[in-house]
């Protein structure tokens, strides 16, 4: 449908009266990026068309591999793509190699030219590097490309695997040489396929079940390969077996204790609703129901909190904002919190005040409170010095409100706010994939997370200050994937984290012992 050019730019706050149809060029100079970290430059009209219905499958991974003796170019390329061009070819992003500068060329609704016969399915990603040299894949690219694809895995449903198959049909994340008909091109070439393994372990950072403590119980929620929510409970003794709550959705599901009910929550995979359930010790389960009408259709993972008598979930619309569904006083009700965001947001009961954490487009941490006139709005949360990514792990500590976050060179940034003297941050090293797990044991702060090795580490502060990193002894052959889930439950440290082969696997440690480790089976989603 065409649409006005005062109807495009009413959007944009300017105002007009007069009304000019809008072209192909009018359209795409006014596009705002769809990855909120990307700045936007319009490539030309003529290297782009529309998708004529066709559905996004494919993930297309490209290096620029100019013919020798030129060099990769970002700036180069994105001009190229800006003009006309013999050859019409573009890509919808383009990422930097030195800091993973990410520039938009080409609306993902729309097709890019730049993997032939597969362009109406794919969106095409080129990156600033040659298959000859190893210098320009630099670390910061490839996370801050693999950021950018699990946005995209999460928005399109794309699953998060990479196939060497030309011929597969199942969707995922590709080389170029890996389409059909392509197998004689050299990008993105060896150097990737060497990064690649450890690639897909960054896209697959936001993957992770929901684990919590209830009367008495140790209960884990896993979105499994069906997509349905499965359940599994230590009722003190032993753990008992998979129970299948059914449901089907997009993302991972949460759970939370409210009273003497659990209830969990998930985005619906076919109408991007929100879904929940409740267990009750008179009934059992209830039915899945969607709470209150959801505005909007969603996409990542809820996250959920009590407060007092109230139930708050927060969710990431397809529009970037962040919405909140409130239940109190018998009845769900719905808020527009704004914002725009990067990764999903985080829910803290900071002392029976709701609060919201979220990286901004910014790439940097934003929170929101709720207070007695209602929300407060986005404010950021101090300045971390470096680009942060994924989704932040919140903690009432001491009276402080402390973050933990990824940041885009792989190390945790750790944010601690107190009345007196607001944000300040610490550089707490590391080598990560995924997000950090914060939780409090005690009147100890434990942190987890995986490290580049495919393990897992955690690092603790007490009064004599931080520990450092240590590794998780003991950890089951096969490697992890995916963001652990740290919970206190009594006086141990509990993680529940999913292992390659899409097993949940569990670590218990307590003062004094050792790490303790079970395999929980199951086949986590990917």
């Amino acid at each position: 449908m065409k649409r006005s050019l005062a109807t495009s730019l009413a959007v944009t706050g300017v105002l007009v009266t007069s009304l000019i149809p809008v072209t192909a060029s009018d359209a795409a100079l006014l596009a705002r990026p769809d990855y909120p970290a990307a700045r936007w430059v319009a490539a030309d009209p003529s290297n782009w068309g529309s998708r004529d219905g066709e559905t996004i499958t494919d993930i297309a991974l490209h290096t620029f591999d100019p013919v020798p003796p030129a060099v990769p170019d970002y700036d180069g390329t994105i001009r190229f793509f800006a003009n006309p061009n013999d050859a019409q070819t573009s890509a919808h992003y383009v990422i930097r190699s030195r800091d993973g500068e990410i520039t938009q060329m080409v609306q993902n609704q729309d097709r890019a030219n730049h993997v032939r016969g597969h362009n109406g399915n794919t969106i095409g990603i080129e990156h600033e590097a040659t298959s000859r040299e190893e210098k320009w894949y630099t670390d910061i690219m490839m996370r801050s490309s693999a950021a950018l694809v699990r946005d995209l895995c999460e928005r399109y449903l794309i699953p998060r695997t990479g196939s060497s198959d030309p011929d597969e049909q199942s969707g995922g994340i590709r080389g170029h040489n890996q389409f059909s008909g392509h197998e004689g091109n050299s990008d993105p070439g060896r150097y990737w396929y060497e990064r690649h393994d450890a690639y897909l372990q960054k896209v697959r950072g936001g993957k992770r079940d929901a684990a919590v403590p209830f009367g008495g119980q140790y209960q884990i929620f896993q979105r499994q390969r069906d997509h349905s929510v499965h359940q599994r409970v230590w009722d003190g003794s032993a753990w008992r077996g998979w129970a299948d709550l059914g449901g089907s959705f997009s993302g991972e599901p949460a759970a939370v204790a409210f009273g003497r009910q659990m209830h969990l929550f998930g985005i619906d995979r076919a109408t991007r609703q929100l879904r929940t359930r409740y267990w009750d010790p008179s009934g059992g389960w209830s039915n899945w129901a969607e709470p209150g009408g959801t505005p909007v259709r969603l996409r990542g993972n809820p996250s959920a909190v009590v407060i007092g008598q109230s139930l708050h979930v927060f969710a990431r619309g397809e529009n970037n904002h962040v919405y909140e569904a409130r239940w109190s006083d018998g009845a769900w009700r719905w808020t527009n919190l704004g914002g725009t965001v990067v990764g999903d947001p985080a829910a803290l009961d900071f002392g029976g005040q709701a609060q919201v954490y979220a990286l901004g487009s910014d790439q940097r941490l934003y929170s929101n409170v709720l207070g007695g006139s209602g929300w407060g709005g986005w404010a950021k949360s101090g300045e971390p010095g470096a680009r942060l990514t994924g989704t932040p792990s919140v903690i009432r500590f001491g009276g402080q409100a402390q973050a933990f976050v990824q940041g885009l060179n792989g190390n945790v940034y750790h944010a601690v706010w107190n009345r007196e003297g607001g944000w300040m941050w610490h550089n707490l090293g590391g080598a990560i994939f995924g997000d950090p797990s914060a939780t409090v044991v005690g009147s100890t702060v434990r942190v987890a997370a995986l490290g580049t090795d495919s393990q897992l580490w955690t690092d603790s502060w007490s009064a004599n200050g931080w520990t450092g990193w240590q590794k998780a002894a003991g950890g089951l052959a096969g490697g992890l994937t995916g963001t652990p889930t740290a919970m206190a439950f009594g006086n141990q440290l509990q993680v529940t984290v999913q292992g390659l082969n899409g097993r949940a696997r569990q670590a218990a440690w307590q003062p004094g012992s050792n790490w303790w480790w079970a395999d929980l089976g199951g086949t986590a989603a990917n």
